[in-house]
C-alpha cells in the first residue's frame, strides 16, 4: 500500500487484502499506478484519486474483438485503500457512458476519480472520466461502491477472487 498511496498507509502493508498493482496472471489488477490523490487522510470525507493503465496485448483484460471491454475500463480506474484487510471492495454499480470506441492495445488510459460523499461507514458514491489518446472516452456517474466482509459475500453468493 505504501508504494501508491505513500508513508501514511505503511502500516496497512501487513493487511492480508488490499488492491494490488499488476502480478503475472491469472488475472492482475488492470490499474498500472495511482498519480495522485487529494483527500484528508484518514477523514472518510470527499476526494479525488488520479490513476493510469496502459492498454497491454498481454494483459488478459482484452475482449473478444482485441479491444478493452467497458467494465475493464470502469474498473481500470478504481484503485481503493483496504479496508483493514478485513473487507473486500465491490463496485455495485454506476451508469457509464461511452465517448469512443473501446481501447486498443497500446493506449494510455489516465483517470481522475472524485468520490462525491459517503453513505454510512463503508459505503461510498464514485464517478470518474476516462481518457485516452487525448480524447474523453468513457465517463461514469452515479457510482455505488462499498467494501463487503467474507460472510457478506457467501450469503450474497458473490465470489472473491482467490488472494495471492
Amino acid at each position: 500500500m505504501s508504494t501508491m498511496y505513500g508513508p501514511l498507509f505503511a502500516p496497512a502493508d501487513r493487511y492480508l487484502r488490499q488492491p494490488r498493482m499488476p502480478a503475472p496472471l491469472p488475472l492482475p489488477l488492470p490499474l498500472d499506478r495511482v498519480t495522485g490523490i487529494a483527500a484528508e487522510p484518514g477523514s472518510m470525507g470527499t476526494s479525488t484519486r488520479w490513476t493510469e493503465t496502459g492498454v497491454r496485448f498481454d494483459s488478459g483484460h482484452l475482449g473478444p474483438v482485441g479491444r478493452m471491454p467497458a467494465g475493464i475500463v470502469v474498473e481500470a480506474g478504481q484503485a481503493h485503500p483496504p479496508d483493514r484487510g478485513e473487507r473486500v471492495y465491490r463496485l455495485l454499480g454506476c451508469e457509464p457512458t461511452h465517448h469512443g470506441s473501446p481501447p486498443l492495445p497500446g493506449e494510455a488510459l489516465q483517470y481522475e476519480v472524485p468520490v462525491d460523499g459517503h453513505g454510512g461507514v463503508r459505503l461510498f458514491f464514485p464517478h470518474d472520466c476516462c481518457v485516452g489518446g487525448g480524447a474523453l472516452r468513457l465517463s461514469m456517474r452515479d457510482g455505488q461502491a462499498c467494501f463487503l466482509t467474507d460472510d457478506v459475500l457467501a450469503r450474497a453468493h458473490i465470489r472473491t477472487p482467490r488472494e495471492p
